[in-house]
């Protein structure tokens, strides 16, 4: 089901801000900032409510494509057919394989100095256990295709999954309560049926999802609002997932549909260099800071859950290891984030620099890749050779854009039109989960605070002075009366 974009009314949310390069309550940053129209609250909460209402009706529409009910799986039964594991077999190999370094939590990698060994053991136990004196285990075969495990009441193999761990018990494991440093002691088996959880989300396989979630057991909106350790953000939620697709559906609707201008870059007759393509100021949504904040936010990969962040990286071009949650260590000392992170203040080349000593490494794309094997066999060279020049390159990560970085560039339609569909399925796919645990998301809810946090309607409490006359333009009403999911996102924004 393709998303419904044309039919939702954006004029109502991209009539009520305006661009600009500065302003009065948030000093020299590019945004989009609100025009403070009369009827700003009235179009901004309609809005909401259409989006919350087109969600839950085609989500409903949806779910009418799988079975009407589906029978409680025994805890031994095999709930992941081998066809679902083709599909999650490329996802769940990097998530390994991004974690083969670990030493310490990710939240300190590369921001300690040299000499700190005060914390040994890696944060992710459960993923890292099985590479500790072993090699890596091999998830495909020469072909390229999903080698599945065959290791039948083998606990100790190093396939991934592991045959045992394709049964209904993998999900079984409830979230508890735990102590810093302990998620992975009191959690850690729990967390890893999320991840395949995800995983299974991600490729679309709702037909298992739905079959798992028949058992009484199981509780996966209890990870809704959850961390490794409660002085960190929810890290390893499952509800940061559903926030971050929302977030990136909504904003680049807005940009495209709200502002076109600002999404043509000046041209010329002869073709532009990458270079050029990045540092040319004409495309000014790259430099505002709520764009800037969107993609810094979706590819974050310091976290211990990253499948739901491998999709975000290849469409914006963004490779692993890029984007942090915390300053490095090199910016120990430097300043607040604000000024190490100078969102809004800054060109998108700039930005992609902001956390590292120099330009990204280059992500080729797909058709790229194919026109190099292409010419290197031309030259008479064996595909073996090729490949492993092309291995060589360590070009591990390929990007989905044809002009890199630049996702609302007329030549990136097509693979735009393409993630904001599958942006709105995965939302359609919650909706359908959270129905299946008998509860329902507040989609309102989780619009009306996208909108707050993602925009620069909060006004600072400090830093720039402003006229007696400004307000906020919005409050936050808690529904306590709510059950289940409801009471983690019990704060919906009203806008005013």
């Amino acid at each position: 089901m393709a998303a419904p974009t044309s039919d939702l009314p954006w004029d109502l949310l991209t009539s009520h801000f305006k661009f600009d390069t500065s302003h009065p309550d948030h000093g020299d940053i590019t945004d989009f900032y609100l025009c403070h129209k009369p009827d700003q609250g009235k179009d901004l909460n309609k809005f909401v409510e259409v989006l919350a209402e087109s969600l839950t009706t085609l989500a409903a529409q949806e779910r009418r494509k799988y079975a009407e009910s589906y029978e409680a799986p025994e805890p031994n039964d095999m709930v992941i057919p081998e066809s679902d594991l083709v599909q999650i077999d490329a996802a769940l190999r990097r998530w390994l394989l991004s974690c083969t370094d670990i030493s310490i939590p990710p939240w300190f990698q590369n921001r300690l100095p040299v000499d700190y060994s005060l914390i040994s053991r890696p944060l992710s136990v459960r993923r890292v256990r099985r590479l500790e004196n072993t090699r890596l285990p091999l998830s495909t075969s020469g072909t390229g295709d999903a080698v599945i495990c065959s290791h039948v009441g083998d606990y100790s193999c190093q396939c991934l999954p592991r045959f045992e761990e394709r049964r209904m018990s993998t999900f079984l494991h409830n979230h508890q309560w735990n102590d810093c440093f302990r998620f992975d002691e009191v959690n850690g088996d729990g967390f890893y049926g999320l991840e395949l959880l995800k995983a299974l989300i991600l490729h679309g396989s709702m037909d298992t999802v739905l079959r798992i979630c028949a058992h009484s057991q199981v509780d996966f909106l209890g990870w809704w609002d959850v961390q490794t350790c409660y002085c960190v953000g929810d890290d390893v939620a499952l509800g940061m997932m559903c926030r971050d697709t929302l977030r990136a559906y909504i904003l680049l609707n807005f940009i495209r549909r709200g502002f076109p201008e600002r999404c043509v870059r000046n041209t010329a007759d002869k073709a532009k260099s990458e270079e050029e393509e990045r540092s040319d100021p004409s495309a000014d949504y790259l430099r505002t800071r709520t764009y800037q904040m969107l993609v810094n936010h979706l590819t974050i990969s310091d976290m211990s859950t990253e499948i739901p962040q491998f999709r975000h990286m290849e469409f914006f071009g963004i490779r692993n290891d890029h984007s942090r949650s915390f300053p490095r260590k090199e910016s120990w000392g430097k300043g607040s984030l604000d000024y190490i992170y100078p969102l809004g203040r800054v060109s998108y080349k700039e930005f992609l620099a902001l956390d590292i000593d120099a330009d990204p490494p280059y992500m080729p794309s797909a058709a790229e890749m194919e026109t190099v094997m292409w010419i290197l066999s031309e030259k008479g060279l064996p595909t073996e050779l090729v490949d492993t020049i092309l291995g060589l390159a360590e070009y591990d990560e390929m990007r989905v854009l044809r002009i890199p970085h630049d996702p609302l560039h007329e030549l990136n339609s097509d693979q735009l039109d393409e993630y904001l569909a599958w942006s709105w399925q995965i939302l359609l796919r919650f909706d359908m989960l959270a129905r299946a645990q008998g509860d329902e998301i507040p989609w309102d809810a989780l619009i009306s605070n996208c909108l707050l946090e993602s925009f620069p309607i909060r006004i600072p409490t400090s830093g720039y002075p402003r006229p007696k006359e400004t307000k906020q333009c919005f409050t936050r009403n808690e529904e306590t009366e709510s059950d289940g999911l409801r009471t983690t996102e019990r704060f919906k924004t009203v806008f005013l």
